[in-house]
């Protein structure tokens, strides 16, 4: 048996498509869970629409990661599955990955890729790990750099539930905690190229990606990073890899620039001084522009400059930039909820 868990919230317009996606997998027995977590959209229509067919839960909103836990909590599958309720899996991956997974030690997590799509399901892009050979199995600092999207692996659900599953304290990024915390307990992340899902790319009130956030959840978020590094220096007794350190130091310095964007300059400080305690360039995969930038006039100003060039040139910059950067460093570690 195993569980597609999809959270919901005022996810109508896309909803069905998500559900139908997880039912009409093939090859394998399925239990869909649907957590709807308080919408106010008609959700609660399409949902009782399936009748028997699927596993219904309702809640006050309480946000994804609590809906997902929920799910966990009611799921009887020995594998899990998310699904946000605005993607939808791609036919017979879930099978796929079972058979994957099924070839694994006791230790391994099978991720997959995903394609990109627009509101429509027009593909705007193909691969996320175009990089990556098949039987991949992510290091410390792969992890950190580029977490797979929660939908990406297909979990066993003791490993879940070794971790007490998601972090309701992590305001964002809860994905990328989840797996720092599984890497650290022991489990290895192992990739196949198989693509297992629709990644949908929309405006949306609900993101949290398009959302600026409070002083007050950027510190609970400084705060879950650092328990990252502690997790990471009694992992390696004491003695980080500099790669990783360095990774970190990334994920940290992203963050302060998007603190910044928040208007949050006093924790973006927090996070540049974290970063530069780790490595002494913490900004390195960025642009060179942007790289002199910091170096002369500070972080502050560099992404003053930064946002001017995305903004006047209709975004022209921001692609230009991407293409200059190496494949890993092209998408968000953070994965979707950065």
């Amino acid at each position: 048996m195993i569980s597609v868990i999809i959270p919901n919230y005022n996810g109508a317009r896309f909803l069905r498509e998500a559900i139908d996606s997880a039912l009409l997998q093939a090859g394998v027995e399925v239990e869909v869970i649907v957590v709807d977590d308080g919408s106010t959209d008609g959700s609660r229509e399409i949902i009782e629409s399936y009748g028997d067919q699927i596993i219904a839960q309702y809640q006050t909103n309480k946000g994804a990661p609590s809906a997902r836990n929920a799910g966990l909590t009611a799921a009887s599958g020995s594998y899990i599955k998310f699904l946000d309720s605005d993607d939808y899996l791609l036919p017979d991956s879930v099978a796929t990955q079972v058979e994957q997974a099924h070839e694994l030690s006791s230790n391994q997590i099978v991720f997959g890729d995903a394609i990109l799509v627009d509101s429509s399901g027009k593909t705007l892009k193909e691969a996320f790990y175009r990089e990556f050979e098949d039987g991949f199995q992510m290091t410390g600092e792969t992890i950190i750099r580029q977490s797979p999207l929660t939908s990406m692996p297909l979990y066993p659900a003791c490993a879940l539930r070794a971790v007490s599953g998601f972090d309701l304290q992590m305001p964002a990024a809860q994905e990328y905690d989840l797996h720092l915390r599984l890497f650290f307990a022991g489990w290895r992340f192992i990739f196949n190229r198989t693509t297992s899902y629709a990644y949908r790319k929309h405006a949306s009130p609900n993101r949290i990606s398009t959302q600026k956030q409070s002083r007050n959840l950027l510190e609970r978020r400084f705060q879950g990073y650092r328990s990252h590094l502690d997790l990471a220096r009694s992992f390696y007794e004491g003695s980080v890899p500099q790669s990783v350190n360095a990774a970190f130091a990334f994920v940290f310095w992203e963050t302060g620039r998007f603190a910044l964007r928040c208007d949050q300059s006093s924790m973006a400080k927090l996070y540049f001084k974290q970063a530069r305690q780790l490595a002494a360039d913490p900004f390195q995969s960025s642009s060179l522009g942007y790289r002199i930038a910091c170096r002369l006039l500070g972080p502050s100003i560099a992404e003053r400059i930064a946002s001017g060039r995305r903004e006047g040139s209709g975004g022209r910059s921001q692609r230009t930039e991407d293409r200059r950067k190496k494949p890993e460093d092209r998408w968000t570690p953070m994965g979707a909820d950065f």
